[in-house]
């Protein structure tokens, strides 16, 4: 039996038709790691959007190696790419 393959029309060698455009909206939603509780409602405040992007980028930026337990490669481990400039 043979493979079917899905190739989009430019990878068909029809450079000239437009290609279909698609989007989605999606919220990014977080939690405030200063977990501070909002005095009406007794909830941690919560981050959207940009803020929740901007969150988890640096969360992920300042998490170290071996740091995440099972996941040894996780994180940009800032701090080890930091030592090895200093020693070089």
């Amino acid at each position: 039996m043979a493979t079917r393959r899905a190739y989009s029309r430019e990878d068909q060698g029809d450079l000239n038709t437009t290609s279909i455009a698609t989007s989605r909206n999606v919220d990014f939603k977080d939690i405030d790691l200063s977990f501070q509780v909002t005095a009406t409602s007794g909830d941690i405040f919560k981050k959207q959007s940009t803020a929740a992007v901007k969150q988890a980028i640096k969360t992920l930026l300042l998490t170290n190696r071996l740091e995440k337990p099972f996941l040894a490669t996780f994180g940009g481990d800032l701090q080890g790419q930091l030592l090895f400039v200093i020693t070089l």
